[in-house]
């Protein structure tokens, strides 16, 4: 069993970064005037802002105070992302923890926590686990293939 107590820096903002599924489309431009939805982007649109946006709540401060920030993720080139990013920039460790779910990666999980990372496991639980669980599933079929690949790497 992993735990991690809580690090938060104590004048920082509490932020969840979290990467959610994303059904595969075109890239296409939103009709003038009209909201973009998910389906006007490529996943590797949503990775690199979400990197982009990784990097800037981790350095974030205003007035002394930053942003605590959850980077929610099994994907392990975004980690490796952050993880570099960390040691090239100096971020404190404390600034953010990461957040992945309950029995997906748990070898990543562990070599996190081992290089000073805090990991933090997200368990759907209650009467409710299971629609959410196949929800998820359904928002995105390619999900189940992650799902079971990932959940033998452990």
């Amino acid at each position: 069993m992993m735990h991690m107590p809580s690090r938060r820096r104590t004048t920082a903002l509490p932020f969840v970064l979290l990467l959610a599924s994303l059904t595969a489309a075109p890239a296409r431009l939103p009709a003038q005037g009209a909201a973009a939805t998910s389906h006007d982007y490529t996943k590797a649109d949503v990775d690199t802002n979400y990197v982009k946006l990784m990097k800037r709540l981790a350095t974030f401060t205003q007035n002394g105070s930053g942003v605590f920030c959850g980077i929610a993720t099994h994907d392990e080139a975004i980690i490796d992302t952050m993880r570099t990013f960390v040691r090239e920039h100096n971020v404190a460790k404390s600034a953010f923890e990461f957040q992945m779910l309950y029995g997906i990666r748990r070898d990543l999980q562990r070599r996190l926590v081992a290089e000073g990372f805090g990991v933090r496991v997200y368990i759907p639980f209650g009467p409710e686990w299971y629609p959410y669980f196949m929800r998820r599933l359904a928002e995105r079929p390619a999900n189940l293939l992650f799902l079971a690949k990932n959940f033998f790497k452990n």
